[in-house]
């Protein structure tokens, strides 16, 4: 797993099978990038299984996304994987693309303004200033 970046989103490249262990640690880079105040693209170009453990840790960053206004958007899933997404309703929830740039060209096409917490944690890292976002109180 490696991830990259910038002010308003983080994409997170996944290898491999994806299983529980893997699905803990994914867990911890998508809570960390939303904390960030950062949409998410999962790049799953690489990826040929996911299991039933990341299938729930998912579904649980959806709604932890949501409720600061981030989006997490799958990349290019395999034929497989896509197949996994689908027969389990799970690809309702994420918008989907078929490759990591159009995800990325997409969610920085959204109006993205951190909020709350976020916003706030943003200022205390001084991350605002480096993307260019003037301080805002919480």
């Amino acid at each position: 797993m490696s991830t990259d970046t910038d002010c308003e989103t983080t994409a997170i490249t996944l290898r491999g099978e994806i299983d529980i262990q893997v699905a803990q640690a994914l867990h911890e880079e998508v809570m960390t990038a939303l904390n960030r105040g950062t949409h998410v693209v999962l790049d799953l170009t690489e990826v040929i299984l996911i299991d039933c453990a990341c299938l729930g840790m998912l579904v649980r960053a959806r709604r932890r996304a949501e409720q600061p206004d981030r989006v997490i958007a799958m990349a290019a899933p395999a034929p497989l994987v896509e197949r996994i997404l689908r027969v389990t309703l799970v690809h309702t929830g994420f918008p989907i693309f078929r490759d990591r740039h159009q995800a990325v060209a997409w969610l920085r096409s959204r109006p993205h303004r951190p909020t709350g917490r976020a916003a706030a944690r943003m200022t205390r890292r001084g991350l605002d200033r480096q993307c260019g976002t003037p301080a805002r109180p919480e």
